[in-house]
Protein backbone atom coordinates (compact mmCIF):
# COMPACT_ATOMS: atom_id res chain seq x y z
CA UNK A 1 0.00 0.00 0.00
CA UNK A 2 2.99 2.39 0.98
CA UNK A 3 4.67 1.32 -2.31
CA UNK A 4 2.12 1.84 -4.19
CA UNK A 5 1.18 5.40 -2.84
CA UNK A 6 5.54 6.48 -3.19
CA UNK A 7 4.87 5.30 -7.20
CA UNK A 8 1.96 7.59 -7.56
CA UNK A 9 3.96 10.83 -6.07
CA UNK A 10 7.07 9.74 -8.72
CA UNK A 11 4.68 9.69 -11.35
CA UNK A 12 2.78 12.87 -10.31
CA UNK A 13 5.90 14.56 -9.88
CA UNK A 14 7.17 13.33 -13.35
CA UNK A 15 3.80 14.45 -14.87
CA UNK A 16 3.95 17.44 -12.82
CA UNK A 17 7.22 18.20 -13.85
CA UNK A 18 7.00 17.78 -17.68
CA UNK A 19 3.87 20.30 -17.73
CA UNK A 20 5.59 22.88 -16.16
CA UNK A 21 9.12 22.67 -18.33
CA UNK A 22 5.89 21.92 -21.62
CA UNK A 23 7.96 18.23 -22.00
CA UNK A 24 4.47 16.67 -22.88
CA UNK A 25 6.09 14.49 -25.73
CA UNK A 26 6.02 11.45 -23.03
CA UNK A 27 2.28 12.53 -22.78
CA UNK A 28 -0.67 10.36 -24.26
CA UNK A 29 -2.91 12.27 -26.22
CA UNK A 30 -5.06 11.27 -23.14
CA UNK A 31 -2.89 12.34 -20.68
CA UNK A 32 -2.69 15.84 -22.21
CA UNK A 33 -6.14 16.81 -22.36
CA UNK A 34 -6.89 15.82 -19.04
CA UNK A 35 -3.89 17.82 -18.07
CA UNK A 36 -5.25 20.79 -19.96
CA UNK A 37 -8.79 20.35 -17.81
CA UNK A 38 -7.71 20.08 -15.08
CA UNK A 39 -5.39 22.87 -14.98
CA UNK A 40 -8.69 25.45 -17.00
CA UNK A 41 -10.31 24.00 -13.64
CA UNK A 42 -7.74 25.09 -11.13
CA UNK A 43 -7.32 28.49 -13.07
CA UNK A 44 -11.78 28.87 -12.94
CA UNK A 45 -11.43 29.51 -16.34
CA UNK A 46 -14.44 28.06 -19.38
CA UNK A 47 -13.96 24.11 -19.69
CA UNK A 48 -13.29 23.03 -22.87
CA UNK A 49 -16.16 20.33 -23.05
CA UNK A 50 -19.26 19.92 -21.29
CA UNK A 51 -17.16 17.16 -18.33
CA UNK A 52 -13.56 16.36 -17.93
CA UNK A 53 -12.50 13.46 -19.77
CA UNK A 54 -11.07 10.37 -17.46
CA UNK A 55 -7.64 10.08 -16.22
CA UNK A 56 -6.28 7.59 -17.81
CA UNK A 57 -5.43 4.40 -16.82
CA UNK A 58 -1.74 3.69 -16.10
CA UNK A 59 0.00 0.19 -16.31
CA UNK A 60 0.85 -0.84 -13.14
Amino acid sequence: MLVKRLFEKREHRRLEKARLEGLAEGLSEAQKKHAEWVEWAKNGQDKPQPKPPKAPETDG
